[in-house]
């Protein structure tokens, strides 16, 4: 096989909210899986991240790789426990399946972490963010707040945040009346608006 389509659900959703047991291992099975979630959470950001999997895997069927995609599911407890699971999926998947390389798909930064543990076992071949709205704040923390977005053409590129409050904020002080001081040097005066 070519190419393995990992989708990464890190903190398992997939298995907390929709009851599906992962590793989730092809494109019906995953069609499955993400209808579950998406029954038990329509919010939920991992619904797309498995579908956009669905996607980058019929494109590179059309292309005429040998490819094959698979969801896989950490824990609540993100960290160790989490990687270790998905860590152990992984393996499981490599054995059986003897991709030669994998895309990444995730939704976030969070669910990217895992990339140094993947990269340890197997080549990825790329990595694809599935961009939507989160169900957790705090997910898109890093890109939201230092505005790296990743794109196809572009790897990294940095952006200026989308319409935020904190510009409301501004606009907002700014339009306030500009205030001066009645006397010369010395306000002696109440004051004024200019």
């Amino acid at each position: 096989m070519d190419v393995l389509v990992l989708c990464i659900d890190r903190d398992n959703d997939l298995g907390r909210k929709g009851g599906v047991i992962s590793p989730v291992v092809g494109r019906q099975a995953n069609i499955e899986a993400a209808l579950k979630l998406g029954m038990a959470d329509p919010e939920d950001s991992d619904v797309n991240t498995i579908f956009g999997g669905i996607k980058v895997l019929d494109e590179l069927a059309l292309a005429g790789k040998s490819v094959e995609i698979a969801s896989l599911a950490g824990d609540l407890k993100v960290g160790l426990i989490s990687d270790s699971k998905l860590a152990a999926q992984l393996e499981v998947l490599l054995e059986r399946l003897h991709p030669d390389g994998v895309i990444v798909v995730s939704d976030g930064a969070e669910d990217e972490a895992i990339l140094p543990i993947i990269h340890s076992r197997i080549k990825v071949n790329g990595v694809r963010r599935s961009d939507q709205t989160e169900s957790q704040p705090g997910e898109h923390l890093l890109s939201s707040k230092t505005g790296i977005q990743r794109s196809q053409d572009q790897p990294y590129s940095l952006h200026p945040p989308r319409f935020s409050s904190s510009y409301v904020c501004h606009l907002q002080l700014a339009w306030l009346p500009k205030w001066r001081c009645g006397g010369h040097h010395r306000c002696r005066g109440p004051l004024s608006p200019i």
